[in-house]
């Protein structure tokens, strides 16, 4: 009989040289330019806003733009406004699921105690026990518990079923009945959350495909306006909610 031992950049700042005062002035003041010009709401909703806003006005001719159609630019909002519900709604889904596995996780870091104080009271010492603990799927960290990764964590309770058997711990409180259902419990989690984290990446893929063809339009729209009303464009714009020069 032995005892398993489980054990579980410095970086250098780059230097910079010849730097003068001049330099970093010319750079602060494109950098408070640029600010300026980023300075209004670019979110999803407000980009959103201003394109539906243009296409009751889609018909004068002075806002056509060749390549993107009445019928495109309603398919663009419809599409975006699909997008971002699904978004919204996966993404509380994923919340659920996170809080639950927190929690499953908190349950199973609590009981499997239980396991090994009854396997020290069986051997009649708790150093006897810890001799016994891989068979359990219990690890050494900073103390003796499952592993932290879920998915080791999950094959630790696969082992501890088995160890529950072999040592004679099946029947009691939390034994072979309980783990075996907080492993479902677990497994099923676990594979929501995968299938949850797949379709977050297939919309977040979408909606900068999206996200990208809009900003696109509003370039080109901003583009025209200024070609219609050279000396009022940026007022026009305004009219239709855009707050930026450039997107």
């Amino acid at each position: 009989m032995f005892t398993e031992d489980l054990t579980n950049t410095q970086t250098n700042p780059e230097i910079y040289s010849g730097t003068n005062s001049s330099s970093l002035s010319n750079e602060n003041e494109v950098e408070s330019k640029n600010k300026r010009k980023r300075s209004a709401p670019t979110n999803d909703h407000d980009i959103l806003a201003i394109i539906k806003n243009l296409i009751p006005k889609w018909d004068e001719a002075e806002f056509k733009i060749r390549w993107m159609p009445k019928s495109r630019l309603q398919e663009l909002v419809d599409t975006f406004t699909a997008l971002l519900i699904n978004r919204k709604i996966t993404g509380a889904d994923g919340g659920s699921i996170g809080e639950d596995l927190r929690l499953l996780d908190k349950e199973a870091d609590k009981n499997i105690e239980h396991v090994k104080n009854r396997l020290g009271e069986r051997l009649g010492s708790k150093k006897e026990a810890i001799l016994f603990y891989p068979k359990l799927g219990i690890v050494k960290g900073s103390s003796y518990k499952f592993p932290r990764k879920r998915e080791t964590r999950l094959s630790s309770i696969d082992v501890l079923l088995t160890g529950l058997t072999i040592l004679q711990l099946e029947d009691i409180e939390y034994g072979k009945v309980y783990w075996t259902d907080l492993k479902n419990r677990y497994e099923q989690l676990l594979s929501n959350s995968r299938n949850t984290a797949g379709l977050v990446t297939g919309k977040v893929i979408n909606l900068n495909e999206i996200r990208l063809e809009t900003r696109k339009f509003n370039n080109a729209f901003i583009s025209i306006m200024k070609g219609h009303y050279p000396d009022t464009w940026q007022s026009v714009i305004r009219e239709y909610g855009f707050l930026k020069e450039k997107y």
